[in-house]
């Protein structure tokens, strides 16, 4: 899947969690300067593990600097088949 499509997913996903609007999220600036709390992003981090059938851990997702990234991590996820 490209970045473009993962990172669209990954918004819309982002939006149905915290009813934030698409254009409220700007893909370079972090999940917490945009004031998602860390039971959101538990969500966020399920709905994409299921969506994209993909792992990912709490240490990786410290590391995430933007929106962007994130959508880049997944894509990387994706590239290297880790569907554990």
């Amino acid at each position: 899947m490209e970045q473009l499509s993962v990172l669209n997913t990954l918004k819309e996903i982002i939006c149905q969690v915290t009813g934030l609007a698409p254009e409220e999220l700007d893909e370079d600036v972090s999940l917490g300067e945009i004031g998602i709390s860390s039971l959101e992003m538990m969500m966020i981090q399920s709905r994409l593990e299921k969506h994209f059938k993909i792992t990912l851990s709490v240490r990786e997702l410290r590391t995430v600097s933007s929106i962007r990234d994130y959508a880049e991590m997944i894509c990387s996820h994706q590239r290297a088949g880790n569907a554990g």
